[in-house]
């Protein structure tokens, strides 16, 4: 399965759309994300096959006393979290998948120096509604309790989770905005280059070096 993923991947990378500098990706939900996957070896008839021999190799990774052939910790960690977001992906018959994104990248990568590494291809299977997963926790549990300095306002993340908050409390904000805020923009970098991130300038090198040097003035 592994092998039709990559093999797929590279298909794919020939025909991807420019989205950024250095970066290229196509994205596909619904019913065009399920006929990727089934063209990449992962359909929802053979989906519980493939699950089932997934689960065998993350276990016999984890056995310490295991001799043979298994799996690294990164390996098995890898192949985890795929089919947990696969699993969500293809449950209730494939129902929710008009709400996740499949997305292949080919971006070009760096090393902590910023020299060019070479290109290189990423998976993605992105889910567009929290409330498929926490429909789940919320059917499983007797109440939930969700703290946060963020949530408000808590009509639309309550309805962002797809259930009902019965009892909610909000306290007032711990920073005083009259003496502890302070805003400004800055227009222009070192060298008195426009700080335009505007699709027509963001993938300008001026553009890019001058917002590199701020923040390392910021950091440093």
């Amino acid at each position: 399965m592994i092998q039709g993923l990559i093999q797929w991947i590279r298909q794919k990378s020939n025909n991807l759309e420019k989205r950024e500098f250095e970066q290229y990706c196509s994205c596909w939900t619904g019913d065009k994300a399920l006929r990727e996957l089934q063209a990449a070896g992962i359909s929802q008839d053979y989906f519980p096959i493939l699950q089932e021999c997934a689960i065998k190799a993350i276990k016999a990774a984890s056995e310490t006393e295991n001799d043979g052939f298994y799996l690294s910790g990164l390996s098995a960690s890898t192949l985890e979290g795929l089919f947990s977001s696969l699993t969500y992906f293809f449950s209730e018959n494939a129902h929710r998948a008009s709400e996740y994104q499949l997305g292949v990248q080919r971006y070009v990568k760096r090393d902590e120096g910023m020299a060019v590494q070479g290109w290189t291809h990423s998976f993605s299977l992105w889910c567009l509604n929290p409330a498929v997963v926490f429909k789940e926790i919320a059917e499983a549990s007797a109440s939930v309790i969700l703290t946060s300095g963020t949530l408000s306002p808590m009509n639309s993340f309550a309805s962002e989770l797809g259930v009902p908050f019965e009892i909610c409390m909000e306290a007032p904000h711990v920073i005083d905005l009259d003496s502890q805020v302070w805003a400004a923009a800055v227009a222009a970098g070192p060298g008195n280059v426009p700080l335009n991130a505007s699709y027509k300038t963001a993938d300008g090198y001026a553009f890019q070096e001058s917002l590199c040097r701020i923040k390392i003035a910021f950091i440093l």
